[in-house]
């Protein structure tokens, strides 16, 4: 998948598991309902659901720094 800027027309190719996180981003999910959705979906198990926080946490700040999203 790829995302597009609008201001400036660039854009960022992302992966199926990144598209899902963009997918939820919705304004309204925190980060850890996204990583719960996330590590539900890939069936990973409880003790991974860490790691799965600190990626989708990872992609977000990207997002932000790229000026996908806005967040805090």
């Amino acid at each position: 998948m790829q995302i597009y800027r609008l201001d400036d027309g660039t854009s960022l190719f992302i992966n199926t598991t990144a598209s899902r996180i963009w997918e939820l981003c919705d304004g309204i999910r925190t980060i850890e309902e996204i990583a719960e959705i996330i590590a539900s979906e890939t069936e990973d198990e409880i003790e991974d659901q860490t790691m799965v926080r600190k990626d989708v946490r990872r992609f977000l700040i990207e997002l932000a720094r790229e000026r996908l999203i806005r967040w805090p």
